[in-house]
């Protein structure tokens, strides 16, 4: 970790820590990693949610056995009469910020941290919530560095969500929750897979501009560490398919989906980590690491130092590979992503 990152870190949870004077001792320091479990459960969209980890909740809610939230403005309630009193003259419906991907089965919002008074509360409920869920996680009240992108059903519940800090751009991702009664289903790698088409599409804009010189403009992105358990588990699983349905497509010996056998009679193919980069949006570091557990990298004492590393793909092998570890994910259809030039 750099001085500068602690820094922010630590300015982070100082501020968290004044945001609410009635914060506890163990509220105003986020809590911890080893801090007890202060929030039992909480009811949210019709569900009873088992909570897993302390979130600094200011009071009188900090020690409430249950927490009852809006399923639209996530204002939170100690009783099951004031949510239902909120819900009955709450007039939201929908994130409030701008819808940027719709299915008929879910959409995706943006939201700045930065915007409205009330977006900034939306962001930081959002955030107290995901912290029920999450271990690592320590920034609940200063949402304002942060662009937010919320994941809602069709009826507009939520889903998930993850943050991008918005002056870092070497991070694609600095926190990401998938409630747990939709866990499993695949939205997690959406959201992760979201992050680095932000990513990829940032490499465009740099390449076009031509800035190729500028190597953290050309670089992809990656999550900011530490990740929790399922985070590490999320993006390992997302690099591994996500690379080598991407090296295949380079090499030229197959669909990218990995369903068209190799036909190239070249047994290798060869191709820089900063193809592979601009590719994926994934940052050189991640790749690298990834393909070297694969034995799909090599160091090329003869490159420059920005291409140090070169990919050796065996195509056939790796179609085979692709083929036999195919399996249906979610991943954003560009198609209907409408993405402001400055996220």
């Amino acid at each position: 970790m750099t001085t500068t990152t602690a820094t922010r870190r630590k300015r982070r949870k100082r501020d968290d820590a004044t945001a609410n004077n009635t914060l506890d001792d163990a509220a105003s320091s986020e809590g911890g990693d080893d801090a007890p479990r202060n929030v039992e459960r909480i009811e949210l969209g019709g569900r009873s949610i088992d909570a897993w980890y302390f979130s600094p909740f200011p009071e009188p809610y900090a020690d409430a056995a249950v927490l009852f939230f809006c399923d639209f403005c996530l204002r939170y309630f100690s009783s099951r009469r004031a949510a239902h009193a909120h819900r009955s003259v709450c007039e939201v419906r929908c994130p409030p910020g701008d819808e940027i991907y719709r299915t008929p089965e879910f959409s995706i919002f943006m939201i700045e941290g930065k915007g409205t008074a009330s977006r900034k509360t939306y962001c930081q409920n959002l955030c107290l919530l995901s912290k029920l869920f999450l271990d690592h996680k320590t920034l609940c009240y200063d949402v304002e560095p942060f662009t937010f992108f919320v994941l809602v059903d069709g009826d507009g519940q939520l889903i998930g969500y993850f943050s991008k800090e918005r002056d870092h751009t070497s991070l694609s991702l600095a926190c990401i929750t998938t409630l747990p009664p939709y866990q499993g289903r695949g939205y997690g790698g959406l959201l992760v897979d979201l992050s680095y088409v932000i990513a990829r599409r940032r490499i465009a804009a740099a390449y076009r501009d031509g800035r190729e010189d500028d190597v953290d403009a050309i670089d992809g992105g990656s999550p900011e560490r530490p990740l929790s358990d399922l985070g590490e588990l999320q993006f390992r699983s997302y690099w591994v398919h996500t690379l080598t349905r991407a090296l295949l497509a380079l090499a030229g010996g197959g669909s990218i989906d990995g369903k068209t056998a190799a036909t190239d009679r070249e047994a290798q193919r060869r191709c820089s980590v900063l193809d592979v980069v601009r590719a994926t949006g994934i940052r050189s570091g991640d790749v690298v690491l990834t393909l070297k557990r694969l034995g799909l990298v090599r160091a090329d004492a003869t490159a420059s130092a920005r291409r140090a590393h070169e990919v050796v793909t065996d195509v056939s092998a790796l179609a085979a590979w692709v083929r036999a570890n195919a399996r249906d994910v979610r991943r954003v259809d560009e198609s209907k992503l409408t993405l402001p030039s400055a996220a």
